[in-house]
């Protein structure tokens, strides 16, 4: 029955399928294996997740913006933010909890799924911060952030939730608080982009990718890290494949079809080095 499921479930990235039962429990073996529950590990996990993970995700950790990927000197980041962000999402709960209780007319098939919104958001919110933080085998660190990005439903949904509330001196408040949350990181937006009109952090990643279009480079591998975030930028004038467990078959194909040579992010034989820290190397077959 799982296996059928998922052969008939469509959350997988465009370009990749199951070709068969054997692929569908082969997923599910990798999914498996990302799983580790080690209840010892859970008070230190817990700390870190209230302490830098979450505070961070919602703009409240301070902290350089280096250790989120970007290339900038400034810092980012409220010390104030995250218990601002806290109290706002459990007010909007309990607004959103009073607002279900209120009596009303009967919801029209057009509108359940209206009503249900915010707390599937929340839901999804809730269940991946608890798998990042409890049950996944990755370390918790800013270069893993990226898989619990779906925390950000849970204030969402809470919020969405709370503006259901008949009370508008309630949503008001609610509408309020959010515009402070925003407007305290208004400043970090405001220094990132003064550093880019500065020229003080060239856009290497653009100029390797001006380059690569330059070459008639249009289909290659690549490092992991590289491959979609060039595919990205270029809006796929260059797809590049990881050389490692590629997931979407057609920059696979286009790459192995054109015998395509390989870009990395650091110095390998017979390599070119296209800019500081992106390397052009020989095809992944040529090793």
């Amino acid at each position: 029955m799982l296996v059928t499921a998922a052969r008939c479930t469509m959350f997988l990235a465009p370009g990749v399928r199951f070709d068969s039962d054997q692929a569908v429990v082969g997923m599910m073996a990798e999914v498996a294996r990302a799983i580790c529950v080690e209840p010892a590990t859970w008070p230190e996990r817990g700390t870190r997740m209230l302490r830098e993970h979450l505070p961070l995700m919602v703009g409240g950790y301070p902290s350089p913006i280096r250790v989120v990927g970007v290339s900038a000197g400034m810092g980012q980041g409220n010390p104030g933010l995250a218990p601002w962000v806290a109290a706002l999402t459990l007010a909007a709960v309990v607004a959103g909890v009073r607002a279900r209780r209120t009596p009303g007319p009967p919801p029209t098939a057009e509108g359940v799924p209206a009503a249900a919104l915010p707390w599937f958001l929340l839901l999804c919110g809730l269940i991946s911060t608890t798998v990042y933080g409890f049950l996944a085998c990755t370390q918790l660190s800013p270069n893993t952030l990226r898989y619990d990005l779906l925390v950000i439903f849970v204030p969402v949904g809470a919020l969405l939730a709370g503006l259901r509330a008949p009370a508008a001196p309630v949503r008001a408040a609610l509408v309020t608080a959010t515009l402070v949350w925003v407007a305290s990181s208004f400043g970090d937006y405001r220094a990132l982009a003064a550093e880019v009109r500065s020229g003080r952090w060239p856009d290497y990643r653009g100029q390797a990718i001006q380059m690569l279009e330059s070459r008639g480079l249009t289909a290659l591998w690549g490092d992991y890290r590289l491959a979609y975030l060039v595919s990205f930028r270029s809006q796929e004038r260059v797809t590049v494949a990881p050389d490692e467990s590629p997931r979407i078959d057609e920059y696979a194909a286009r790459a192995a079809a054109a015998h395509a040579p390989l870009i990395g992010a650091g110095e390998c034989a017979q390599g070119e080095e296209l800019v500081p820290g992106f390397w052009l190397c020989p095809p992944p077959d040529a090793k």
